[in-house]
This record gives C-alpha cells, structure tokens and sequence, in this order.
C-alpha cells in the first residue's frame, strides 16, 4: 500500500511539473512579472475556465476562446495581452510536441507487441 501512495505523489508531482513548465518557460520568455510555480499553476487554471468559456461562443468561438486565454495569463502573470497569448502559444506547441513523441514512442513500442 505504501508503494502505491509514493508512486502516486510521484506520478502526480510529474503530472505538475509537466503542466507548468511550459507556462514558466513562456512567462520567462516575454518578461511576465509573475513566474513562480503557484502563479502559473493559478494562471493554467483561470486560462482553462476561460478557454472553456469562449469555446461556448459559436461563431469564431476557437479565436475568443484563445485571445480569453491569452488574457488570463496576461492577468494572473502580469503582463500585456499579446504576451499572455504568446505564453498561451508556447504551452500549446509544448503539448503538441509532446504528443506528437510519445505517439511515436508508444506506437513503435505497440507495434512491436502484435
């Protein structure tokens, strides 16, 4: 039972860590004021709700919903809107590429399995 609960944190603490990052490295990049781990963790949260909200919009809800984004990061890390989106992009990219691996990685792997 005890393995199970530190492989839990574990797996848990890279879920964080994997989530943050790439909105640090963002917030680092543009300057923003705020670039702790909390502040950003807060600012993936509001950017969410806010994201969700502007997909609810139908007609161009992808485009406000990506500029509502852009604008929860820009207030919760304090920096202009345009930044904010431009984290917002760098977090985007930063999920991408890491699918885009582990589909590879995994796939090759599965593939071998049949």
């Amino acid at each position: 039972m005890a393995e199970a609960t530190v492989t839990t944190i574990v797996v848990l603490f890279v879920i964080l860590v994997l989530s943050v990052l790439p909105i640090m490295v963002g917030a680092a990049m543009v300057g923003a004021t705020r670039r702790g781990i909390l502040w950003s963790l807060l600012a993936m949260i509001v950017s969410a709700v806010l994201h969700g909200l502007g997909l609810t919009v139908p007609v161009f809800g992808n485009i406000i919903a990506f500029v509502l984004a852009g604008v929860g990061f820009a207030w919760i890390l304090e920096t202009t809107v345009i930044r904010g989106m431009i984290i917002h992009l760098v977090q985007l990219v930063f999920w991408a590429v890491l699918g885009i691996l582990a589909t590879v990685l995994f796939g090759i792997s599965l593939i071998g399995m049949l």
